[in-house]
Formats: structure tokens, sequence, C-alpha cells
């Protein structure tokens, strides 16, 4: 009887298989099926270029030179977060600077503490 459920149930587990390799190769398949197609959402990349020139050069601009005159507010706001985000990796880049000067310096100053030179 113990026998029986176990081949049954290494079934099951051999149908589950079968269904989730199907299931990752459509899945491939959708990925990767018109992957050089550009997407059907161009604005929203059209709204980061503008967004990116705009925190560098002050003007929305597009990579083709063209100015981007649509979703002011949304620009601006996609703008403000990248100037944001700039400012808060100088912030974390500088405190990483000093976190890895003091791990450079507190062995040094372990050991000028623990064995004291006479």
């Amino acid at each position: 009887m113990e026998r029986y459920q176990n081949v049954k149930l290494i079934q099951n587990y051999r149908i589950d298989f079968i269904v989730l390799i199907l299931f990752l190769l459509f899945g491939g398949f959708l990925r990767l099926w018109n992957l050089s197609v550009p997407s059907f959402w161009v604005d929203e990349v059209n709204t980061v270029f503008a967004a990116d020139s705009l925190t560098k050069t002050g003007s929305p601009t597009l990579p083709s030179g063209m100015i981007y005159d649509r979703a002011f507010l949304h620009t601006y706001t996609v703008a403000l977060f990248y100037h944001f985000l700039a400012l808060v990796k100088q912030l974390l880049g500088c405190l990483l600077l000093f976190l890895d000067f003091f791990q450079l310096l507190w062995p040094i100053l372990w050991v000028e503490k623990s064995f004291p030179v006479k």
C-alpha cells in the first residue's frame, strides 16, 4: 500500500514538474517575443530623457535635440526626484567614505589600546 502511494506521489511530482517547465518555456517565449520592438509606452522613456536633460542642462530636451513639451508637471517631478536621488547618492558616498576610513582606523586604535607600548 505504501509503495503504491509513493509511486502515485512521484507521478504527481512529475506532472507538476512538466507543467512548471511548460509555464517557464511559455513565459520565456512571451518575454523574448518582439523584444526588439519598442514598447507602446514610449512617452515614459521620453519623460525620463527629458527629466534627465532637465537636471543636467535646465531644459527638457530629448536626445534628438527636440524640446519635450508634454506633461510639464510630471517631467519636473521626475527631475526633482532625479535631483534628490543624486543628492542622496552623494551623501551616501560621503558616509561610506567615512566608514571606510573608520574601518581602516579602528584596528590601529584597538591595537594601541589593547597593547600599550612601554
